[in-house]
Formats: C-alpha cells, structure tokens, sequence
C-alpha cells in the first residue's frame, strides 16, 4: 500500500518504474524486442559515425565497425534490464513476471543467435536501413 510510504519514497519508486520503462526493450516480446534492438542500435551507429566524422574518438558500442550488437543486447538484457525488473518485482510482481519471462526468452534468443555465429541483429519489420541524418 504505496499510500503508507513516504512521499520521497513514492518519488523514488516512481523515478525507479520510469527507468525500468526506459530500459525495458529487452523486456517485451520478441517482435517488439527485435524492432526496438535494431532501432537503438542504428541510433548509437548513426551517433558513432558523427563523432567519426567530427574526428572524435567513437564512443563505445557506438562504433559499427567493431561493435557486435548480438552480444551488446544479450549483454544488456541479462546484467540491466533482468536485475531492473527483478527488484521491480516487489512491488509489481505481475508486470515484472511477464517483463522477466520476455528478458529469458529474447536473452535466449541472443544466445542461439551467437551460437550460430551471427553477430549483427537480423532485419525487423519496419526497420529503416539508415536513418542517419
């Protein structure tokens, strides 16, 4: 009963469930998953062409030349967004069920994606090929 809680508290868990829905791409669906995984990582190569282009030193995982975006989101998913949502389990067990069952099945899905040597995200339903500007 969030109404016994400190009003500093509340303002900290709902800072915490805004954050969780920030990073809760790895959290949903494989389809959503797929689509949202290969829309962040354009966003970051588009980022990391900039910097190249501006004769900056390219930020990591922002690189698409030596960057595996397989790897990056199987990575996220298990050390952020599983942990994210495990602590969001005491006090939404049911949204962080679901969140939680998505992150194992998609963070499977990373792992037979290495398995079988692929390291870049397979194309998804209305993925743009480059959307840098």
């Amino acid at each position: 009963d969030l109404s016994r809680w400190k009003d500093e508290n509340r303002i900290l868990l709902l800072k915490f469930i805004l954050h969780s829905v920030d990073i809760s791409n790895p959290a949903r669906a494989w389809p959503q998953c797929l689509r949202w995984a290969n829309l962040v990582t354009e966003e970051f190569f588009c980022q990391g062409d900039r910097e190249r282009e501006e004769g900056m030193p390219v930020s990591p995982l922002y690189d698409r030349e030596a960057t595996h975006p397989v790897k990056n989101q199987q990575v996220f998913c298990d050390l952020f967004v599983k942990p994210t949502f495990q602590a969001l389990a005491i006090v939404a067990p049911t949204v962080a069920g679901v969140a939680l069952e998505n992150c194992a099945q998609n963070s499977a899905h990373y792992a037979r994606m290495l398995e079988e040597g692929m390291d870049q995200l397979p194309e998804s339903w209305g993925h743009p090929k480059s959307s840098c500007m």
